[in-house]
């Protein structure tokens, strides 16, 4: 009996040792012979020569494909920079703390089974997100020269350097209660206008004037912009008698009305009749009072795409067959205001009665002053019939999107965003809401203000015991 377990035992130590792990790259099976962990080139190494290696170099060697790298459990420190790797996976080497992967052609990289890090090095790839939420003991972050768009370090609370220039960043996010212990940074050559952080004051002394961030980029706790007291209140798409402009014209205008208590000043603003195509994104100028609208007051806007005729003439234009109208603010994605509308008929406005609220309903124009419930050809609020979601336009969009639907009556409605998942990202919308056509858009972001990845999303709606759920495609 004593024969027979010892001899199992020795069996399981030869099957121990007889273990493989595949090695599929030539040039990376070549470095760790050239390293003494294996002898041979059969796309192989013996797992008992490559577990217990704490450090591997590997950089400049040509290596296309790192495969066995799961093989080294016990590695501390990677270097595996100056390669031609397109994909990465050390969601096995649990015990990284210096990790260099640079100079490779690498679009994503998931180091959130490495808790240990304290050094990531991934510059000069081709990364376009970035999650170091899980990293923790991160003190060392270079990033650099990749194509992320945002960026949050909130939760790497012992970092002190960060090097995260050149990207394509909007959006970051430094509220990790790190002032003076932050000794090294850069974010210049990206696309910020604000950078989050918990001490914006030591920020701005610190970081501003010595090339750290771009001319212009300032620091906040909270950088979302809030979007004015302002709405789109009435348009007249089609003009043929009503009133004209300056210059005797009979054009299209929308009218703005503000609801708040300070004046708004609309320079800078940017206005749209596609929301889906930026070559149809026009910047009002800025600079002019003739911009500013007093609390409770009223602004014309002629759609001509006349804009040489003065400030208020806009490079967009009101189509009588139906179209859609955004206003944003001058970063040309938080929402101010849109307005999906139908076909309209010569010298009927369409617009909110009373000003400023939910219901829109035909009537007789009153440009530049408060809306009126006349309308000579019908006098009645336009009603649907029934309840309707429809499908959401654009579709595919990038970055905005309006959803349209029909309420026959008064009552609580409920937009809500999910993922195909079914994980909730965005309500949209859940308040009471008047009958009429109703439209509301979404900017691709989560409940917390940031954004999405690309994907299908669904959108549903809840009002009374109507329900309705529609797919719809963010491209990025």
């Amino acid at each position: 009996m004593k024969h027979i377990i010892t001899s199992i035992l020795l069996l399981n130590c030869y099957l121990l040792h007889a273990q493989k792990t595949y090695v599929p790259d030539n040039n990376f099976e070549q470095a760790l012979i050239d390293l003494g962990y294996d002898n041979a080139l059969d796309d192989s190494v013996l797992t008992a020569n490559i577990s217990s290696v704490t450090n591997l170099g590997v950089d400049s060697l040509s290596i296309s494909d790192l495969t066995g790298i799961e093989g080294f459990t016990a590695l501390i420190n990677l270097d595996c920079g100056n390669n031609n790797l397109t994909s990465l996976d050390v969601s096995n080497n649990t015990a990284l703390s210096s990790f260099g992967c640079t100079d490779n052609q690498l679009t994503s990289l998931d180091v959130s089974n490495n808790t240990a890090l304290t050094t990531l090095a991934c510059a000069n790839n081709q990364l376009t997100s970035l999650d170091v939420s899980s990293n923790t003991a991160l003190t060392y972050l270079l990033c650099a020269v990749n194509n992320l768009t945002s960026l949050d370090v909130s939760n790497n609370t012992a970092l002190n350097h960060l090097y995260c220039f050149m990207n394509q960043l909007t959006y970051l996010n430094m509220k990790n209660g790190i002032t003076d212990g932050l000794t090294a940074f850069n974010a210049t050559n990206n696309s910020l206008t604000c950078i989050e952080t918990l001490d914006p004051d030591y920020a701005t002394a610190t970081w501003t004037a010595n090339g750290n961030i771009d001319e212009g980029v300032t620091f906040a706790v909270d950088c979302s912009l809030d979007p004015p007291t302002l709405v789109i209140n009435e348009i007249l798409a089609y003009n043929y008698t009503c009133c004209t402009d300056a210059n005797g014209d009979y054009d299209s205008y929308l009218e703005l009305y503000n609801y708040g208590d300070e004046e708004v000043d609309i320079g800078g603003m940017v206005i749209t009749d596609n929301l889906n195509n930026y070559d149809h994104y026009y910047q009002i100028p800025t600079a002019n009072d003739s911009t500013i609208i007093q609390p409770s007051g009223f602004l014309l806007l002629w759609t001509d795409k006349e804009s040489e005729q003065g400030v208020l003439h806009l490079e967009i234009e009101l189509l009588s067959r139906g179209g859609e109208v955004g206003l944003f603010m001058s970063d040309s994605t938080t929402v101010v205001d849109t307005l999906t509308f139908v076909a309209q008929s010569a010298d009927t406005a369409y617009g909110r009665y009373p000003d400023s609220s939910t219901t829109w309903r035909l009537m007789n124009p009153t440009p530049g002053s408060t809306n009126t419930q006349e309308l000579s050809l019908n006098d009645n609020i336009v009603i649907p019939s029934q309840y309707t979601l429809h499908q959401n336009y654009p579709n595919p969009f990038n970055p905005v999107t309006t959803l349209r639907y029909d309420l026959p009556e008064n009552g609580l409605v409920n937009i809500t965003i999910y993922d195909m998942l079914g994980r909730q990202v965005k309500t949209l919308m859940n308040q009471t809401q008047d009958a009429g056509y109703r439209s509301v858009v979404w900017n691709a972001t989560n409940d917390y203000g940031k954004p999405v990845s690309a994907g299908i999303y669904l959108y549903q709606i809840q009002a009374g015991e109507y329900m309705q759920t529609k797919k719809m495609v963010l491209l990025k």
